[in-house]
C-alpha cells in the first residue's frame, strides 16, 4: 500500500493506494491515528518538514528547502516555506518564534510557516517517540509541488487555491488514474470545506501515486542527493518519483 499525505484544517488528508490500485481519500485527527492505520504501508509521501535546523547545528538552513525553490523556479518556489528551527516551532506565538528563529538562523519566520508550525512539531514528536523508531523508514518528506513538477515535467503555472490550478493539477493526475472525477466527487461529498479543500486533496494524491512510482519502479529521487543530517539523526530530504531519472535506468 501507497500513501499521500497533506495536512488540512481537520487534520491530515491521507490518499492511500492499494495493491490492487482502488484509492481512497480518508482525514485523521492526529499523525499516530493514521500510522495505526497504515504502519504496515509500503511507502508513505507526507508533506510537512522531517527533520529541522536548532541550536546543535551549524547549519542555518535545510538545504532540501533551497534546492527545491531552484528547482520549481520563481513562480512555484515560494510554496516551499522556509522550515522554522525545532526551537521556533516548539514557541507559544507567533511573536516569540519569530524571535527564536532570528537568533538560530538569522531569519524570522512568515505567518506562513508559523501556520504550520503545530503540525510540524506534531510530526517531529511522532518521529522522535522511541515507540516510532521505524516511522523513518517508511515514511518519507516530499512536496506537492515537486510531485506534480516531477509527474509532468514542468512546474504548474497556476496556483493551486484557483479554478485554473485545480485543473492544471486535475489533468496532470487523470494520465495516472482515469478515474480521477469519481475519487475526487467522493471525498468532497464524505468531507466538507471546513475540514479540507478540493486543493488538499489533490495534494496527497500527487504525493501517493509519487510514492507508489518510486517504490514500484525503484526510483526515490531526492533533493539533494547529499544527506544532510538533523541533530535528532533525521535526515532533511525532499523524495519524489521523476519519470526520465526511472526511464534513463
Amino acid at each position: 500500500m501507497f500513501i499521500g499525505i497533506d495536512s488540512c484544517r481537520a487534520g491530515w488528508a491521507a490518499a492511500s493506494i492499494n495493491d490492487y490500485n482502488k484509492i481512497d481519500i480518508s482525514i485523521y485527527k492526529d499523525i499516530n491515528k493514521l500510522w495505526e492505520n497504515f504502519k504496515k504501508a509500503d511507502l508513505i509521501f507526507i508533506d510537512i518538514p522531517i527533520g529541522l535546523i536548532d541550536g546543535y547545528v551549524k547549519e542555518k538552513e535545510r538545504n532540501c528547502d533551497k534546492d527545491a525553490r531552484k528547482l520549481l523556479g520563481l513562480k512555484r518556489g515560494p510554496s516551499v516555506f522556509p522550515t522554522p528551527s525545532r526551537e521556533a516551532a516548539n514557541a507559544a506565538n507567533y511573536k516569540d518564534a519569530c524571535k527564536i528563529n532570528k537568533s538560530i538562523t538569522g531569519r524570522k519566520i512568515s505567518i506562513q510557516t508559523w501556520n504550520i508550525c503545530k503540525k510540524i512539531k506534531e510530526v517531529d514528536d511522532f518521529l522522535s517517540e522511541p515507540n516510532n523508531a521505524n516511522a523513518t523508514s517508511i515514511i518519507k518528506e516530499s512536496h506537492p509541488e515537486i510531485c506534480f513538477f516531477a509527474l509532468s515535467g514542468s512546474s504548474t503555472c497556476f496556483s493551486k487555491k484557483n479554478i485554473n490550478g485545480v485543473f492544471e493539477r486535475k489533468n496532470i493526475l487523470k494520465k495516472f488514474t482515469p478515474d480521477l472525477d469519481f475519487i475526487l466527487d467522493s471525498a468532497l461529498a464524505k468531507y466538507n470545506r471546513i475540514q479540507a479543500n478540493i486543493d488538499d486533496f489533490l495534494d496527497c494524491l500527487a504525493l501517493a501515486i509519487s510514492a507508489k512510482l518510486a517504490f514500484k519502479l525503484n526510483s526515490v529521487s531526492k533533493i539533494p542527493t547529499a544527506e544532510q543530517v538533523d541533530s535528532k539523526g533525521f535526515i532533511m530530504q525532499i523524495s519524489f518519483f521523476l519519470a526520465s531519472a526511472s526511464s534513463a535506468s
